[in-house]
């Protein structure tokens, strides 16, 4: 009774990575009750505040994971709901203003290594990541921007998308059952090169999950309801 408690709340899990699927449950429940409200610019502070507040307080975990990411659910309901993701994106356009943002995205990237490594202030930390947060938002948006617009990459668009269909597949299949067992299996058993490693196992963890959802759960109403939702 205990076990199932814990993994209804998230205390007690299995598979740490899917922390995700709860916060992203309480996130389409307060945007159901918050309703208009929540692409509000006053959510903004708001949501800072309670991601600060999680480095004082102990929360129940999934109630802190959602204080530290809100900002960004907030944040894009905000600018979806002011028309300003165009507006973005034609900044991202300008070849300045995206080495700009690369240049800053890498140097807060190695400041926050930094930090965890000296123990820093856990606060500065979290300014820190959130920083790091929407830089990385603005560079994907770039690069999204710069495949759409060349010709040599069209094609690969459309890989991309395809992977982009199996999103929540891939989440929920990737880890351990393929990065993690793959990569155990080619470094320490086939003994392969651990750089050659890292490649082939993040290459299992998308095409793997592609290819049992495709086969299997996609054509079992079953098995797609109970794993996919739908």
């Amino acid at each position: 009774m205990g076990s199932g408690k814990g993994l209804l709340t998230y205390n007690k899990f299995y598979t740490e990575h899917l922390w995700f699927l709860y916060v992203l449950f309480l996130f389409f429940v307060v945007n159901i009750i918050i309703n208009k409200y929540g692409s509000n610019v006053i959510m903004l502070p708001i949501a800072l505040f309670l991601g600060f507040l999680t480095r004082y307080i102990e929360f129940p975990h999934i109630i802190g994971r959602f204080f530290v990411w809100c900002v960004f659910f907030f944040f894009g309901r905000f600018i979806c709901n002011n028309n300003s993701v165009s507006s973005l994106i034609r900044k991202i356009k300008k070849p300045i203003a995206f080495s700009i943002v690369t240049i800053a995205f890498i140097m807060f990237s190695v400041l926050r290594i930094v930090m965890i490594n000296i123990d820093f202030n856990e606060s500065i930390q979290l300014l820190v990541k959130y920083i790091i947060g929407f830089l990385g938002v603005w560079l994907l948006y770039g690069l999204a921007v710069y495949i759409e617009n060349t010709r040599i990459l069209k094609a690969s668009g459309s890989i991309i998308n395809k992977i982009g269909d199996y999103s929540y597949d891939i989440y929920l299949m990737h880890n351990p059952y393929c990065v993690a067992m793959g990569a155990i299996a080619l470094n320490n058993i086939i003994g392969i090169n651990s750089y050659i490693t890292v490649v082939i196992a993040t290459a299992l963890g998308v095409i793997i999950p592609m290819i049992i959802s495709r086969t299997i759960i996609r054509k079992s109403k079953l098995l797609s309801l109970i794993m996919l939702g739908k």
